[in-house]
């Protein structure tokens, strides 16, 4: 079956958004908010320390600084903007790694810097220059979809390598995109529907939201961990042995 990852460590102080300490175990990968749309540095190290106790593979996972937004909000930022903050969020969730004889393995956007990397390519190149810049032994997170050649001929370009990812609990539209967070029941929370799509996925393909079958080529599916249902389906994965 694909391999899970999750953004994790999305609290701030005292208040969690989730259960990283419960839901760390199951993962394969783990996206570490990096500070500006959640998180902070005692929460980003003790998901560090969660990660390599358990062996779960680190990313880093920058976005824009928007707390008040959950960082799904756009906001206009330039090119050069756009590499600082990332750097910054990359380099600071990279030395807690050090510290704790570890490493960040792969860089995943969030929220609105996600897609707005999937939606404008000099916002995926900036990425792709700042992972080659900073380390290029770095993957990069991105969603799978139609362009997946498009986007592995510009890493090939810079030697940066790129995981593809699909989404176990949202809703995806006939083009292959993911349906807005605006709209109604953009995201899965029933646990069946979620395991049926999570075998989809690790077959290859997902049913949009008219019923139609799409080619999904991904190397790992991620699961929201502030999904209400993100424990539960990820107990009974292990339970049943999926």
């Amino acid at each position: 079956m694909i391999k899970i990852n999750a953004d994790i460590g999305e609290g701030f102080g005292c208040w969690k958004a989730n259960d990283d300490e419960k839901i760390i175990p199951y993962l394969d990968y783990a996206n570490i908010a990096c500070g500006f749309h959640a998180s902070d540095p005692d929460i980003m190290s003790r998901c560090v320390f969660l990660c390599k106790k358990h062996n779960v593979i680190i990313g880093a996972h920058p976005s824009f600084n928007d707390k008040l937004g959950f960082g799904r909000r756009l906001i206009p930022h330039s090119i050069h903007q756009i590499k600082n903050l990332c750097i910054y969020q990359i380099g600071a969730l990279s030395y807690i790694c050090n510290f704790h004889q570890t490493k960040c393995s792969f860089v995943k956007p969030h929220g609105a810097l996600y897609h707005l990397m999937m939606e404008d390519l000099s916002v995926f190149i900036a990425l792709i220059e700042i992972i080659k810049g900073i380390d290029s032994n770095l993957k990069l997170m991105i969603l799978s979809g139609n362009s997946n050649d498009k986007y592995l001929k510009i890493a090939d370009s810079f030697g940066v390598q790129l995981l593809f990812e699909s989404f176990i609990d949202r809703i995806y539209l006939n083009n292959g995109n993911l349906k807005s967070r605006s709209q109604e029941n953009a995201v899965i929370t029933d646990v069946d529907i979620m395991k049926q799509q999570y075998r989809n996925l690790s077959d290859g393909f997902v049913m949009s939201d008219n019923s139609r079958k799409l080619t999904v080529n991904s190397q790992t599916a991620c699961l929201h961990s502030d999904n209400p249902n993100a424990l539960n389906f990820l107990k009974s994965l292990k339970k049943h042995n999926l």
